[in-house]
């Protein structure tokens, strides 16, 4: 969206929330309690890789093609790379960013709290952008995973279907967000970040 946000009250919108990125969990936690479409497609995100990952193990540990040890290693090793590729699953954000016309991108981690962001710098992101950055990470790994799936050997099945769902549980502030900006579409939201405050404004028009 071509418009900075010195110029958005100048424009018709005015100021409806603003988020400290020191709370984002917080802000995250009380958005997930509104219903709406990427809520439930988060849920099926999550839910759908667990019992394929269930089926495919028990039916490979009957015909003897994996050991139990074995495929709960494997399971393992997936929810480890998941973890482990939360620096790329930001990249992925940056690439989305620069995708959309963003400019001035940076990072914002806790470590302590396990949550990690990525920040444009003043730049006024309309809804159908904000989709595509938040959702780049996720639509990235699904379709490369279900890419490889028929072609790899049993045990790198079992990372894919452990690392997709756990990686799409990591999701869950990508799709909040989004179900967020969805639920306020019809205000025509816009959203930007300051990283010098820390801080995220979300816009409104006036009514």
């Amino acid at each position: 969206m071509k418009i900075e946000p010195k110029d958005l009250e100048n424009s018709g919108y005015i100021l409806f929330e603003q988020l400290k990125h020191s709370e984002l969990l917080v802000f995250i936690s009380e958005k997930s309690k509104s219903k709406g479409i990427f809520f439930y497609l988060f849920l099926l995100s999550v839910i759908i890789p667990i019992p394929i990952l269930s089926f495919t193990l028990t039916l490979n540990i009957m015909t003897n093609s994996i050991g139990w040890v074995d495929g709960l290693l494997y399971s393992l090793l997936g929810v480890g790379l998941a973890m482990i590729f939360t620096p790329v699953h930001e990249l992925l954000h940056a690439l989305a960013y620069k995708i959309v016309g963003a400019r001035n991108i940076s990072f914002y981690s806790n470590f302590k709290k396990f949550y990690f962001a990525t920040i444009s710098n003043k730049s006024v992101v309309n809804l159908r952008a904000f989709k595509i950055v938040a959702f780049f990470p996720f639509l990235t790994v699904v379709i490369i995973s279900i890419l490889l799936f028929p072609y790899v050997i049993i045990t790198w099945k079992i990372v894919i279907l452990s690392f997709v769902a756990t990686h799409n549980l990591f999701c869950s502030g990508d799709f909040t967000l989004s179900n967020y900006m969805q639920n306020n579409r019809h205000r025509g939201i816009v959203t930007y970040d300051d990283t010098e405050k820390e801080e995220t404004y979300f816009y409104i028009r006036k009514e």
